[in-house]
């Protein structure tokens, strides 16, 4: 007799069978559906390279995330900007998830240091992301670090080349207007030699005005070709607010001009002193629009002197350091001098400059003579704040400063820059210095070493003289003879 199959053991396979099949189905799906979340988050990296900008970033990201992982918000904390959770997940390197807050804080690591956090937020109680996906988002993360540092250092590059051609055209304007001072001086003479007339008066007030445009266009060059000469401070300033009204009023500056209506007559180089209150307006146009409030500008007598002042916005942690050196340096061509206080939320510049005939008992100081031309120096160094002093002395003598982290970095911008020498650290993070000397070589860069001690100065390098040194503290000679070595072979 045929034995009949239990068909209860039957059915039982039967949907043991079918519920591994479901199983294994919802398997597979979800293993589908997480590689191709993992592979939109790694094409989006790559696509978020193109951004230019923090912002430009957050938007690629935000919209690229929200669709493929559903999130809710994506934001991008700058490393400035970061605080709470966000801070620590930059300040420890590695992802924070608070508790309760929806929230994961991703550090953006381009490199040694950290450039910000990426905030994910999500709607529903538990985290969607897996271990896969939290990897491929850490990528994302840093990689957009690397488009900002890659933004930056375009745009560094792109203001060195800008200051490399106005610094060739102001060379270029300075050049020619010497050219012009000798028979400049010679038809000053000979407009002397004629009989008095009103002829030969205009043709001598036209000489001396000439001469004074002269001047000026020498101060975008090299102040030591100018002349001394008096000028009326109070003239200068109203022509300048002449100049930029117009630019005032397009963007919608308020501007309180309180200007004297006597004469301020001062003794000095016109030109590097309108060039230096020029510079203070800009940067105040440039602080009053940032911030919505408006400047001021005054002119007056302070007793024998003649009294400047601009009244700004100011943010607590910016430095005049710069832009107070170009002003001091004009000033001392008059006999004068400036300065900037902080009061509350404002920065106020003060100018003064004694008056001609009002108890001046000696000509004001000449300039001081340039030993060197400008020069365009790349500082390498990953701690470039310690330098503060002797960058300050570098500013005082006309040289412009790019910094580079690293040797890496100074390589490449060698290569895309033309500068005049590297000053760099023997403790280089990526390379020996006598590397970066020999690979800047072919740039046409002297490489000037930054040493604390000795030991570096007995190098084969130094000692053939194929590499310059200072020892620091750096003594004022010694750089100036240095920085005249590397001007002539550059």
């Amino acid at each position: 007799m045929a034995q009949v199959p239990d068909t209860t053991s039957i059915a039982a396979a039967a949907i043991s069978v079918a519920a591994a099949s479901v199983v294994w189905w919802l398997r597979v799906r979800r293993l589908t559906a997480l590689r191709h979340s993992v592979a939109r988050i790694t094409a989006l990296a790559e696509e978020i390279l193109q951004a230019n900008t923090a912002e430009e970033a957050e938007a690629l990201a935000a919209r690229g995330l929200t669709e493929a992982l559903g999130l809710s918000g994506v934001r991008v904390i700058l490393r400035e900007q970061a605080s709470g959770p966000a801070a620590d997940a930059i300040r420890g390197g590695r992802p924070i998830e608070p508790a309760g807050l929806r929230t994961l804080y991703l550090p953006m690591l381009p490199g040694a240091h950290p450039a910000g956090a990426l905030e994910l937020n999500w709607t529903g109680n538990k985290c969607p992301l897996q271990t896969d996906e939290r990897t491929a988002l850490a990528h994302l993360a840093n990689q957009i670090a690397i488009t900002l540092e890659l933004h930056d250092r375009r745009f560094q590059r792109e203001q060195v080349l800008r200051g490399e051609k106005l610094g060739a055209a102001g060379r270029l304007i300075a050049a020619v207007a010497r050219d012009l001072a000798e028979p400049l001086s010679a038809a000053s003479d000979v407009a002397r030699s004629l009989p008095a007339s009103p002829q030969s008066q205009s043709i001598i007030a036209s000489v001396a005005g000439a001469r004074q445009t002269l001047d000026r266009l020498l101060a975008l060059g090299q102040n030591q070709f100018a002349t001394l000469s008096p000028f009326d401070a109070a003239a200068v300033v109203v022509g300048l607010a002449d100049f930029r009204r117009r630019s005032w009023e397009m963007r919608g500056i308020e501007v309180t001009l309180d200007l004297s209506r006597q004469p301020l007559p001062v003794y000095g180089l016109r030109g590097a002193f309108e060039h230096a209150l020029l510079d203070i307006l800009v940067h105040a146009e440039q602080a009053a629009e940032s911030s919505g409030r408006g400047f001021s500008v005054a002119t007056g007598c302070d007793g024998p002197a003649a009294d400047i002042s601009i009244t700004h916005p100011a943010a607590a942690e910016i430095d005049f350091g710069d832009l107070l050196d170009l002003a001091t340096s004009a000033m001392e061509t008059c006999g004068g001098r400036a300065g900037v206080e902080r009061v509350g939320q404002e920065a106020k510049w003060r100018i003064s400059a004694p008056m001609r005939g009002q108890g001046i008992s000696a000509a004001p100081m000449e300039p001081a003579v340039v030993k060197c031309r400008p020069l365009t120096l790349l500082l390498v160094d990953p701690h470039p704040a310690t330098h503060r002093v002797f960058l300050e002395k570098l500013a005082q003598r006309g040289h412009r400063v790019v910094p580079a982290a690293g040797g890496g970095e100074a390589i490449e911008m060698a290569g895309a820059v033309h500068f005049d020498a590297v000053l760099a650290v023997p403790g280089l993070p990526d390379m020996d210095w006598p590397e970066l000397a020999e690979r800047t070589r072919p740039a046409g860069c002297r490489t000037i070493l930054l040493c604390d001690s000795l030991a570096p100065l007995s190098h084969a390098l130094v000692q053939r003289g194929e590499v310059l040194a200072l020892k620091r503290p750096v003594d004022e000679t010694e750089l100036d003879r240095v920085l005249l070595s590397a001007g002539q072979s550059g």
